[in-house]
């Protein structure tokens, strides 16, 4: 009936996840309450069959109520996966920036941005659900960002050109360079600012050797 089909097509359709306005993936509520749904559609539907069954009717199926119940086993598997990236960015968001080890970062980078991959591929049904789509920019924007954290580990750059990328970056909120961590980093978006850092670099090395 309309109950059915109205409340199976809301499940369907619903997102794994929203974004804040900082950009942090947040997850919606532990699904439970939709597999509890899914349940009693189920029973109800199993009466229903049984009366037909009973008046010699031809028995109602309802496919999207087995579609609904493998989504919301993928809704969970990619909530998990949220909470944790999450949790990494936590992390890596405290490391001290000077001499922290990039490859490192890049490694489980790298780890998260398979398992965001295999969720695309699992038939092209969930590479549309913008949590995962967001999950993949958001693991790609940091792997850039990390290539360019390294590129500014160049033992060249002087207190002077810390300030002229705060400039650039049109920020007065950079800490010394012995106190930046990784999220002061990243709070910089370095990919917008690639080129200007790759000048930034070359002239530094230039005044080196004057």
């Amino acid at each position: 009936g309309p109950q059915f089909h109205s409340t199976g097509s809301a499940l369907l359709h619903g997102d794994a996840s929203r974004t804040t306005s900082q950009g942090v993936l947040q997850p919606v509520p532990d699904p439970s309450a939709h597999r509890d749904t899914l349940v009693q559609l189920s029973h109800d539907l199993a009466a229903l069959n049984t009366k037909e069954e009973i008046y010699d009717l031809r028995q109602t199926q309802i496919p999207a109520i087995k579609k609904c119940g493998d989504d919301l086993i993928l809704m969970k598997h990619v909530w998990d996966l949220v909470a944790l990236v999450n949790g990494a960015f936590a992390r890596w968001r405290i490391i001290p920036w000077r001499g922290f080890k990039v490859e490192e970062l890049k490694e489980d980078a790298e780890g998260l941005m398979v398992i965001v991959r295999g969720l695309e591929s699992d038939g092209d049904r969930h590479s549309h659900w913008p949590v995962v789509i967001g999950l993949e920019e958001r693991l790609d924007y940091f792997l850039t960002s990390l290539h360019l954290m390294e590129v500014l580990q160049n033992p060249m750059l002087q207190p002077r050109h810390w300030k002229m990328l705060a400039r650039i970056a049109e920020t007065s909120a950079l800490p010394e360079e012995d106190e930046v961590k990784v999220s002061d980093l990243l709070a910089l978006n370095l990919p917008k600012l690639g080129d200007e850092i790759s000048e930034l670099i070359v002239d530094a090395q230039e005044e080196a050797k004057i």
